[in-house]
């Protein structure tokens, strides 16, 4: 009796350790896939505001210097 007791506390852990390995792991592999995403359109987002900076103000300057360069 206390052999068939401490047998099925052990199986139902493991079962309880199984299923949470196959059914929470994927949900965790997913997470870090969305969150990488979110990093990588954060990136973008950031490259296309610097870029935007680059051709609204300093292109302009640099165009104006060497225009002003060329004219002596």
């Amino acid at each position: 009796m206390k052999f068939e007791a401490m047998h099925s506390k052990t199986v139902s852990s493991h079962d309880d350790y199984f299923i949470t390995t196959i059914f929470f792991w994927p949900i965790f592999f997913l997470a870090y896939f969305i969150l990488a995403y979110f990093f990588l359109a954060y990136l973008f987002l950031a490259y296309l505001f610097l870029a935007y900076l680059f051709l609204a103000y300093f292109l302009p300057s640099l165009i104006h210097e060497a225009a002003e360069r060329t004219k002596t």
